[in-house]
């Protein structure tokens, strides 16, 4: 109840603009959003819902993505594009705490009708021939190729099965049928082969990137030592909760600790420098990381 008030407090008493304006200087923009100016953006509204939810010690977090698109009638799928990208909120519900719930307390904005004239039905034509050209021609990659290849080997290898035998001077024939008619419907046949074939590969290819996509959604194996340092953690008492970030976990961490595990703050900097900014550590940086993961070990065998 609580999570639909703080989001109809927002759909209802705040202004979604994409110019909020400047932030003054040494203001937090999610401060000058709530208090100030009550207008904003979708990733002010979602941001502003997630600060008065933990206010409230529900657990939520921001999530970003993409809402709609447009529907390509000519290639049967959807076009997204970066204006569709939208921002909103989920929270775990106090009830169960067994599942997340979206939310969204951005207010609806009105869209636009879907154009129909001739420029924008050629604008997807054109598309359409895109999508076409790089599943056919860019992405068609050599193992695609071989496939293909070799299922035209196989049912050319059978062709002596069924087309007629020419001899000298001669032409079976079967069952009244003529060798001309054989062959056109054998050669049909071989076409309707090859594009169900290639209709295969297509369906191979997508079941695939859908599978990739899904182990995706799983994210990212945890670098080694800040996997260690979780496990140090959760076997003292401070498990991570999923909905805050490495850094406000640490904060968390030694405010209920204690100054013993100040090395917490040093490990998650530098598991936030490496693994969301892709860097690597140094090698000062990598002994100091295991001076601290050594530090944290001793404390939890007091």
């Amino acid at each position: 109840r609580r999570i639909l008030q703080v989001e109809t407090f927002l759909r209802g008493n705040y202004t979604y603009t994409l110019e909020p304006g400047l932030t003054a200087r040494g203001v937090d923009p999610i401060e000058d959003f709530l208090l100030n100016t009550r207008r904003g953006h979708c990733e002010l509204f979602a941001a502003g819902m997630v600060v008065l939810l933990r206010a409230l010690h529900i657990p939520a977090r921001m999530v970003t993505g993409f809402r709609g698109g447009e529907w390509n009638e000519y290639g049967q799928f959807y076009i997204v594009r970066q204006r569709h990208a939208h921002a909103w909120v989920e929270a775990r519900l106090p009830v169960t705490h067994l599942f997340w719930q979206s939310f969204d307390p951005t207010p609806a904005a009105p869209e636009a009708p879907a154009s129909q004239g001739w420029l924008s039905r050629l604008s997807r034509r054109l598309a359409y021939l895109r999508v076409s050209w790089n599943t056919w021609v860019v992405n068609y990659s050599s193992t695609d190729q071989r496939h293909l290849a070799d299922a035209v080997t196989r049912v050319l290898s059978r062709l002596p099965n069924y087309l007629p035998l020419w001899g000298p001077g001669q032409l079976a024939l079967d069952s009244g049928v003529s060798a001309g008619v054989r062959a056109v419907a054998v050669l049909g046949g071989l076409a309707v082969v090859v594009g169900g074939g290639v209709v295969l590969l297509v369906w191979l290819r997508r079941r695939a990137h859908r599978r990739a996509r899904r182990r995706g959604h799983g994210g990212p194996p945890a670098i080694g030592f800040y996997r260690r340092t979780l496990d140090l953690m959760r076997r003292r008492g401070f498990p991570r909760d999923p909905t805050l970030t490495p850094l406000e976990f640490a904060e968390r961490t030694v405010a209920d600790g204690g100054p013993a595990y100040e090395p917490v703050r040093d490990i998650s900097r530098a598991f936030c420098r490496v693994f969301y900014g892709g860097g690597h550590l140094t090698h000062g940086e990598s002994v100091a990381v295991g001076e601290a993961l050594a530090a944290l070990e001793r404390e939890t065998r007091k």
